[in-house]
């Protein structure tokens, strides 16, 4: 039996060394490295065997431990605490990081479970995150459809409708060179979406990769400050009826009205601009198609301006429709407000189906205000706001996951290297940061709904 079970280590180790040689560091690898580790407890070998499988394991495990590092993947243990309050797509993102960076993480999530039903759309740039940390083929395999094409359309005075654009993304590709620095943040996100994803599955993938890292993540808990520090950041927390935690730091990813940040003393403040003071519905119908595409809708045949975003996802079978709406609807009025939407794009026949055969599964039961708003400060002592916590604008933009994605992980990562290497610029670069990043979302909302409002003026 010894000589297969020396075998055994033997293929095992070829594995690892092989892609360490070709830089195909992966978490099979690294499973297989635990395994190697695991295993010299698991046998009673001979002294010599025992010996050479010891050297063996601590061989693998010194090279995986560099090239891990190498490759910032590097999930080793640490005493150094930090706390996510939210497991929304930002404070799941950045919880890869933190452990990346050596953080033990607990995530409080109040909900039970992922329930948003929304659809959104990803740009290119959310790749950076997705390559470093392994999870492409995984996302593009199981979690994401690949958009075709987004196509504009409006509905003229006459009730017609006329195509305005169709703009390919299927074979857009990430520019190398793209740089997630503040003073670049401007020139991001410029090209339209090129997956579309559930919330919620993105939501799910995301956290079932961040528990494989070791990343803790508690459903149906809020955290509870219980007191603060001399620099008023927070000092102890309580995240379970039993869990008392001292974080290191401290994160807050609850969305735009966030009850921690308002309980730390943090202040909202308003920005005006075109997309202030709009309502929005949302709501699913079935798709029986096969392509995967967009369709944005500026409607110009009613008293009041109408700008909706439908999109077809193949992979979820799911219409996901998002439309502006008077803010004072009921619910049967959303329900025939969501399928008049879907209707008129139907009826430009622009795409491969037949007849509209879908049925109206979720909606939401009241509009959903839209305001355009930044956290003030966004950090404090040990506490940083991230997310929609630290800002958020209208859905026109579609920027809201791509930025958790993109634009708060890299704001984390530049806060972890100030921690631990320049903590008088720490809060500093982390405000810049997110002051550029929400500014960026409500510019690019902005300037689509002026665009909209555009397009209605001239047809007066």
């Amino acid at each position: 039996m010894l000589p297969v079970i020396e075998k055994g280590y033997q293929s095992d180790y070829l594995l690892v060394t092989s892609a360490l040689a070709f830089g195909q560091i992966d978490k099979a690898i690294l499973k297989i490295a635990q395994r190697l580790k695991e295993s010299v407890e698991d046998y009673s070998l001979g002294a010599s065997i025992g010996k050479r499988v010891k050297k063996l394991c601590h061989a693998v495990d010194l090279r995986v431990t560099e090239a891990a590092i190498f490759h910032s993947l590097y999930f080793r243990e640490s005493k150094r605490l930090a706390i996510i309050s939210g497991a929304g797509i930002a404070g799941l993102a950045a919880s890869f990081e933190l452990r990346a960076r050596g953080f033990s993480v607990v995530i409080a999530e109040k909900r039970k479970s992922f329930s948003r039903f929304n659809i959104i759309n990803l740009n290119v740039e959310a790749q950076v995150f997705l390559k470093k940390f392994k999870l492409l083929e995984e996302f593009e395999r199981v979690a994401a459809a690949k958009i075709k094409e987004h196509r504009y359309v409006v509905i003229e005075k006459t009730k017609q409708a006329r195509a305005l654009g169709v703009s390919d993304v299927s074979n857009l590709q990430l520019d190398d060179s793209v740089s997630f620095e503040s003073e670049n943040f401007d020139k991001l996100f410029n090209q339209d979406g090129i997956y579309s994803v559930p919330i919620r599955v993105l939501q799910t993938f995301l956290a079932e990769n961040a528990l494989e890292i070791g990343v803790n993540i508690l459903g149906d808990a809020s955290v509870r400050v219980l007191s603060r520090s001399q620099t008023r950041g927070v000092s102890k927390v309580q995240v379970t009826a039993d869990r008392i935690l001292r974080p290191d730091l401290f994160f807050i990813a609850e969305g735009a009205k966030s009850t921690t940040a308002f309980h730390l003393g943090m202040k909202t403040k308003l920005v005006v601009n075109a997309c202030s003071g709009e309502s929005w519905v949302f709501g699913n119908m079935t798709y029986p198609g096969q392509e995967t595409f967009v369709v944005s809708l500026i409607d110009t045949s009613e008293k009041t301006l109408q700008i909706a975003n439908v999109i077809f996802n193949a992979k979820s079978r799911v219409i996901n429709v998002a439309v502006t709406a008077d803010e004072k609807v009921d619910l049967s009025s959303i329900r025939a407000h969501i399928l008049q939407t879907v209707s008129q794009v139907f009826k430009q026949r622009a795409f491969p189906i037949e007849k509209m055969n879908c049925i109206l599964s979720d909606t939401v039961d009241k509009p959903v205000n839209i305001v355009n708003q930044t956290v003030v400060p966004f950090s404090v002592g040990n506490v940083f706001c991230i997310g929609d916590t630290a800002g958020s604008s209208s859905p026109l933009a579609g920027l809201g996951g791509t930025l958790g994605l993109t634009l708060v992980p890299s704001t984390v990562r530049q806060l972890l290297s100030d921690y631990e290497q320049h903590p008088d610029r720490m809060h500093e670069n982390f405000d810049k940061s997110s002051e550029a990043y929400t500014r960026r979302w409500m510019q690019k909302s902005a300037g689509i709904k002026s665009f909209c409002q555009s397009v209605s003026d001239k047809r007066e």
